[in-house]
This record gives C-alpha cells, sequence and structure tokens, in this order.
C-alpha cells in the first residue's frame, strides 16, 4: 500500500464471512514490525557470525554485509581505533568496492585539515548523526584523497556508532545512508547492537592474542627452568668429575681403575645432559598437528616418550575432534607439557 506520504507499506490482512454472505477483512499496518523482524535476522546471522567465522576479518566483513543488507543503509565500514591520533584499521567494510589503500587515503585527509566526525563517536562514546554529509564531504578540499571511494555508493545521510565493550571504545562502525533516508531510532538501535557485536568480536580477538603472548612467555621461562635444574646442573657436575679426574691423573701413581671409572661415569653424565638438552631443544620447537591433526600428533608424541624413557603412555582420543588449527596447537602444548611434567617427576 502507498501512504499518504507516498513511503510503501506493508499491510497484513485477516477475513471472516460477514453474515449476509460476504466477507468482512481487517488490514493492520505491520512495515515497523517487517523491519524490526529483518533487523533481528540479521543481528542472528552477524552473532553467529562472531560465533563460528575463526577470523576477526571475516567476522566483522560480515557484520558490515548485514548492515548494508538492511533497508536504507547502502554502505559501512568497521573501524579499530587504538589511538585517534594514529592510524585507523579497517576491520571490516562493504559497499565501497576496492578499497585496500582507504588507511592511507584517509591519513591524507586528515593530514590536510578534513573534519573526522567519526572520531567524535569515539573520543564521546556516543552515536554521530550527520544528515547530507556526502556533500559535504565531496565539496571539501580537504576530502579529496577520498572522493574516489566515497562517491561510489549512493549515500548522502552519516551515522558514526562507536564499538564499546567493558566500559572500553574499541572502535567505530560507520553507516552512510540512501538518500532521503534518515536514521530512525530502530536503524539506531539496530547499528547499536551490531556495533556491540563487532566490539565483542575485537575484544575477543584482542584477549586470545594477549593470552597467547602470555603462554609463550610462561613456556620461555620454564624452559629456562628447566635448562637451570638440568642441563646446568648436569654440567656443573660434569666440570666437578673432570677436575677430580685430572686430580687423578696428576698424582705419580694414578689407579688405572679408577681413572677408567671416573671417565666411564663422566661419559654416562655427558650422555644424559646431552638427551636433556635435546628435550628441551625438541619443547621450543615441537612439531605442531599437520592440517589440525591433533590425535595423530599426540599419538606420534606418546611414541617418541615411550621410546626414550620406557613408560607406557596410552592415548584416548576421538579420532576427529574437529578443532581449530590454534586450538589444536594449544591442546598439543598442553599435552606435551603433561608428558614432559610425569616423566620428570
Amino acid at each position: 500500500w502507498t501512504g499518504a506520504d507516498g513511503s510503501a507499506r506493508d499491510l497484513r490482512y485477516r477475513a471472516a464471512p460477514d453474515g449476509t454472505g460476504g466477507l468482512a477483512v481487517w488490514f493492520s499496518d505491520v512495515t515497523d514490525l517487517l523491519a524490526r523482524q529483518e533487523r533481528l535476522t540479521a543481528i542472528v546471522r552477524a552473532a553467529s557470525g562472531v560465533a563460528e567465522a575463526g577470523s576477526l576479518a571475516r567476522t566483522l566483513d560480515a557484520i558490515a554485509r548485514e548492515i548494508i543488507g538492511t533497508a536504507h543503509i547502502a554502505a559501512a565500514q568497521i573501524l579499530a581505533v587504538d589511538d585517534p591520533a594514529a592510524d585507523l584499521q579497517v576491520l571490516g567494510m562493504a559497499g565501497f568496492g576496492a578499497a585496500a589503500d582507504f588507511v592511507r587515503r584517509l591519513r591524507a585527509c586528515r593530514e590536510g585539515g578534513a573534519d573526522i566526525r567519526f572520531l567524535e563517536a569515539y573520543t564521546r562514546g556516543e552515536a554521530v548523526v550527520v544528515p547530507h554529509r556526502r556533500a559535504a564531504i565531496m565539496a571539501d578540499p580537504a576530502w579529496e584523497p577520498l572522493h574516489e571511494i566515497m562517491d561510489r555508493p549512493d549515500w548522502d545521510g552519516f551515522v558514526a556508532m562507536p564499538m564499546v565493550v567493558r566500559g572500553t571504545t574499541v572502535g567505530v562502525i560507520n553507516a552512510y545512508y540512501e538518500p532521503d533516508e534518515a536514521p530512525d531510532p530502530s536503524s539506531l538501535a539496530f547499528l547499536e547492537a551490531m556495533a556491540a557485536h563487532a566490539a565483542v568480536a575485537v575484544d575477543t580477538a584482542r584477549l586470545v592474542a594477549r593470552s597467547r603472548s602470555d603462554a609463550r612467555t610462561a613456556e620461555r621461562r620454564r624452559l629456562a627452568r628447566d635448562l637451570h635444574d638440568s642441563v646446568v646442573q648436569q654440567l656443573f657436575s660434569i666440570r666437578m668429575q673432570v677436575s677430580a679426574l685430572q686430580g687423578r691423573l696428576d698424582r705419580s701413581d694414578p689407579d688405572p681403575a679408577r681413572v677408567l671409572g671416573a671417565a666411564t661415569e663422566l661419559s654416562a653424565m655427558s650422555a644424559d645432559a646431552l638427551d636433556d638438552l635435546r628435550l628441551l631443544v625438541r619443547e621450543m620447537h615441537p612439531a605442531a598437528p599437520r592440517d589440525g591433526d591433533l590425535v595423530e600428533a599426540v599419538r606420534t608424541h606418546a611414541s617418541e616418550v615411550r621410546s626414550r624413557t620406557g613408560l607406557r603412555v596410552d592415548v584416548v582420543a576421538p579420532e576427529d575432534p574437529r578443532l581449530g588449527p590454534g586450538v589444536a596447537d594449544d591442546l598439543y602444548r598442553t599435552v606435551r607439557e603433561a608428558l614432559h611434567n610425569a616423566v620428570k617427576h
């Protein structure tokens, strides 16, 4: 139905006999309801992408596509902002076509004095709504480096929505609205929900990266401690044994049997030190599971432990645990650490 203002409206009807052989029909305007349902569906799809994509860039590109897939939004960008004075990071973009050099062009605009309105959303932590933004950008010489990219989608108004997680703003979502379309409260609520999902994705990726860095640091400290507790101590003992052997050989009448015994013990001690050193080197450069094949990698390592130590290691695991490469690597290192501790103690 075309409303009085010329906009298209969606109607739902219900019909029932009117008692005279005809029908009575009731019409309801469900335009806003359908729009909310469409936006809710997009939010759910975006949330699933955050859980399943496994890649921050793919996840946020999917969210950007969901944003422009809803009515009246021509293009969208998802930007990470660590420091407003530094370069931004484009995490997701849709509607602009190829724009690989967007960050470089934006830097040139900033250096030329362009009014970057989305930075207000970052610093204030509130949405920034700018009607007729396209005309102002295209008329401003300071924006000239980005005129080619910004002129591709057919847009007019602009909204910058901050991405906030745990009280911290980590970036912004920029939405470019089609001509004659102004962002209404429901549209802003939709963008806010999308920004929340994007913020969670960014925050999770950063936490995972930080935890991996912390794990690597802890691993290096453990290896340094093990190196001191095993190889360094063994080398110290070898040095003491060499000094004792030299003392025996310096005598006028050295006992050949005692010299041979000391030399044999020295050989055994050096062999043990070499084995421990090789083990530490292997642990510093473990063979990661190939193609995420965690179970096979664990079985191979268990076999190496058996052949080296004589300990029996039984591996009980599903043949296809369906784990991502990052998760498989973490679990593999956990198993190696557990077996190392078992051998050590």
